[in-house]
């Protein structure tokens, strides 16, 4: 599981356990989070400037801003595009 914590890091929670086992620095401000199963990797929304993804299974780390317009408050996934 990943929890943004509202400030500059995601919780990442181990469902088994229901322990947090790791923290992921990212942006500011983060409050909400997607995941793409098919890549394992997570998205997640800044109510501050852009939008950051990080890789859990490799690197638990914060990759790169994303470019957004304005503020994003939500982030979602979306299936393959025809």
């Amino acid at each position: 599981m990943y929890v943004p914590n509202g400030g500059h890091k995601v919780t990442v929670i181990r469902g088994q356990t229901n322990k947090a086992v790791s923290t992921i620095s990212v942006g500011r401000n983060a409050d909400s989070v997607a995941v793409n199963p098919a890549t394992n990797t997570i998205y997640v929304g800044n109510s501050g400037p852009g939008g950051v993804a990080a890789d859990p299974e490799t690197n638990i780390a914060y990759v790169a801003d994303a470019p957004t317009d304005g503020s994003p408050s939500s982030v979602s996934v979306l299936g393959p595009c025809p």
